[in-house]
């Protein structure tokens, strides 16, 4: 089975690519555990949304916003990895948990 869920906050603005008719943007997410100089990690995990959520999105999801995404795991001919979303949940706005590390 190719499912994941990943809470995180919204690096950049979704952005429109014509080319593959899909939406995309990255989720920043911050590991658990800290490296050996004390500090959390952050990965930076490509998305794409296709179908129907691609205007709600567009609409509603800006930098910093807190979201959930459910997916799947994709593999790119460039041997990089990007989730393809099937279910998304809008949890905060980004002004709402400034502060915050989510």
């Amino acid at each position: 089975m190719n499912n994941l869920m990943i809470l995180g906050r919204i690096e950049k603005s979704p952005i429109i690519n014509e080319k593959e008719n899909c939406v995309e943007f990255t989720i920043k997410v911050e590991r658990n555990y800290r490296n050996k100089n004390g500090e959390y990690e952050t990965d930076f995990i490509p998305i794409k949304i296709f179908g129907s959520m691609k205007q709600g999105v567009l609409d509603y999801c800006k930098e910093n916003d807190v979201i959930a995404v459910k997916g799947r795991l994709s593999k790119l001919r460039n041997e990089k990895l990007e989730i393809v979303v099937e279910k998304l949940s809008y949890i905060a706005s980004g002004k709402d948990f400034q502060n915050e590390n989510i």
